[in-house]
């Protein structure tokens, strides 16, 4: 059977033979990784570029003195069946500050928007904003950048307005939380301060636009809140989750509103489940079926077809050893599915992040105690890029525009089942606060779908977007990155 650098060509199943399809049979069912490949730097930081390449970054050095990042952009082939080599990483240094347990997240233009960092010690955070522009690989210090207080281990979300919310982070100590919420102005830029909201929120918290009201929900990892950024901002209370403690766990968001918490907490929490809609009736938190694995410190990432993929985790953060096997959730019957297992034990500091041509990029772990610092990444090819042809797309607008119908031409639009729109992601510590996955609304025509753009930001933040046609069998297409205005 034909492969390309070690992953099995999965594209025309018109010249499948019965060889083929007996090799293809497991990995239809489990998926198959990609061999190891090496890097640049450990992945503790990764973001997905408008032009489908990532940026990663880790901490400044072993002993983490304020000096120039080892910041480093990594171009990743759109193509099914290829692998980036080494010679692909390109360093894009941030030479002023230590970007090390910052928050990201992209802005509506498609800059990569981070906030915070690292001053010295551990917990002690910086007050500043940074921005890497993916079209001139530079780093830009916006005026009004300045902070009221420092940050280390904030989490970021785009608002559906387009400015952008910090939230938590520690300030001069582990016990010093940054308890006022701050929203940069995307077009004046500088801040201001929520200081209706004054709230103590645990470091890195997941957060989660509410399609009803426009309103910020914390998901996790501790309680739960929303967080209103109007004004001055306010705090209420929101349904508390089934596990109260998911410290260590890590969350996706696979529908408008659909939210789903797994692992993380006491060794009675780290296998189990939950998930949460916010457009039911009466939005509450609902126990599903728990993992196989208990996971402390894996990263869940949802994929075009709307299942959810949990990879990496263990029983501790250092290791040595940890989960390979990945594992799949599907939202339509509540079952999780053991995948194949990956080579490298991914733990704290590890990333995934799902990239447009439906693989799911691995990597990162260790720069802590006496953990194994991994720079080596590898690629996870879901069972869906086995089951049979791709759909393709021929064309898709540049830009959609909210609530207006676009057209997408495609050979295969009899066949056509869904169409997901999904936020590039920016992912770090188990924490994906720019994943939005929105199913579009379409009818089809003779080799075109006809199209309708998200109704509002509170379904979907403007920005850049990855549109995935999906067949009826469940194969998507590789994704055309459009900007949603």
């Amino acid at each position: 059977m034909a492969a390309t650098a070690g992953i099995p060509h999965v594209g025309n199943a018109a010249s499948t033979s019965i060889t083929d399809i007996a090799e293809l049979a497991i990995p239809a069912m489990i998926g198959a990784w990609s061999p190891v490949m090496a890097g640049a730097a450990v992945a503790i930081h990764i973001a997905l570029l408008p032009g489908g390449n990532v940026i990663v970054w880790q901490d400044a050095g072993a002993d983490l003195r304020p000096q120039p990042d080892r910041t480093v952009a990594y171009r990743i082939p759109t193509q099914p069946g290829q692998l980036p080599g080494p010679a692909n990483w390109a360093p894009v240094p941030n030479n002023q500050f230590n970007l090390f347990c910052a928050g990201q997240t992209l802005l509506p233009n498609g800059k990569v928007f981070v906030v915070g960092g690292q001053s010295g010690s551990y917990y002690f955070g910086i007050d500043t904003a940074t921005i890497f522009d993916p079209w001139t690989g530079a780093w830009v210090d916006p005026p009004g950048n300045r902070m009221a207080n420092r940050r280390w281990y904030p989490s970021l979300i785009t608002l559906p307005n387009g400015e952008v919310l910090t939230l938590s982070g520690t300030q001069s100590g582990a016990n010093d939380a940054n308890q006022i919420p701050e929203v940069w102005k995307t077009g004046a830029g500088g801040w201001r301060s929520l200081t209706g909201a004054k709230t103590r929120t645990y470091t890195y918290p997941w957060l989660v636009i509410n399609p009803v009201d426009g309103r910020v929900l914390v998901a996790g990892p501790q309680g739960t809140k929303y967080i209103n950024t109007a004004g001055a901002g306010g705090v209420s209370a929101a349904p508390k989750r089934k596990f109260a403690l998911r410290n260590g766990g890590t969350f996706a968001v696979y529908g408008p509103g659909k939210i789903l918490a797994v692992g993380g907490g006491d060794d009675n929490t780290y296998r189990t489940a939950e998930y949460f809609d916010l457009l039911a009736a009466r939005p509450s938190w609902s126990q599903t079926q728990s993992m196989q694995f208990g996971r402390r410190f894996a990263t869940a990432t949802t994929l075009p077809d709307g299942t959810v993929l949990v990879t990496g985790g263990g029983e501790n953060q250092n290791g040595p050893t940890g989960v390979l096997p990945a594992e799949l959730w599907n939202p339509a019957t509540g079952q999780w599915s053991t995948m194949a297992a990956m080579a490298v034990p991914r733990l704290y500091h590890s990333i995934a992040l799902l990239l447009p041509d439906g693989r799911v990029m691995v990597g990162g772990g260790g720069r802590k105690g006496g953990a194994a610092d991994h720079t080596d990444l590898q690629f996870f090819v879901p069972p869906y890029l086995y089951k049979g042809p791709r759909p393709t797309v021929s064309s898709a607008p540049a830009q959609i525009t909210y609530g207006r119908p676009f057209v997408m031409q495609t050979p295969d639009a009899a066949s056509i089942a869904k169409i997901s729109l999904l936020r590039l992601g920016a992912v770090t510590h188990g924490v994906n606060t720019s994943q939005v996955f929105y199913p579009a609304a379409f009818s089809r025509g003779a080799g075109i779908l006809n199209v309708v753009g998200p109704p509002n930001g509170n379904y979907a933040p403007p920005g850049y977007y990855m549109i995935f046609v999906v067949s009826a069998i469940g194969v998507p297409s590789v994704g055309k990155i459009v900007q949603l205005i």
